[in-house]
């Protein structure tokens, strides 16, 4: 079951990380900050890819477009190009029940 408190808890800890995550530092907490915004992303596209092989996407809440919105950004700045192509995926699912999805996709494009 795609649990809404997860996926709000890893959009809030990619929220809170990603502004140091993608500075040009290269110290300690700045590599803390990519670590936690991977692995927020890597959760999210978990939950997601699981509740999407037993139910589909299309009648996923509202959170879940939030939480695929902040996972593309990390994906994009730090993931693989098949990470980033899957959670793309996911949201043109979605946006079939949430317009925001489609608005979202074409301002990450």
């Amino acid at each position: 079951m795609l649990t809404e408190p997860s996926l709000l808890y890893n959009s809030a800890r990619i929220a809170l990380n990603l502004s140091e995550a993608v500075a040009m530092d290269r110290d300690n907490f700045a590599e803390q900050a990519r670590e936690a915004c991977m692995q927020a992303a890597t959760e999210i596209h978990s939950l997601l890819r699981r509740y999407r092989t037993q139910h589909g996407l299309r009648c996923t809440p509202l959170i879940s477009v939030y939480a695929m919105a902040q996972a593309t950004r990390v994906m994009r700045s730090f993931g693989t190009r098949e990470q980033t192509k899957n959670l793309a995926e996911a949201m043109s699912d979605v946006a079939v029940t949430w317009i925001l999805a489609d608005k979202v996709m074409q301002r990450t494009r």
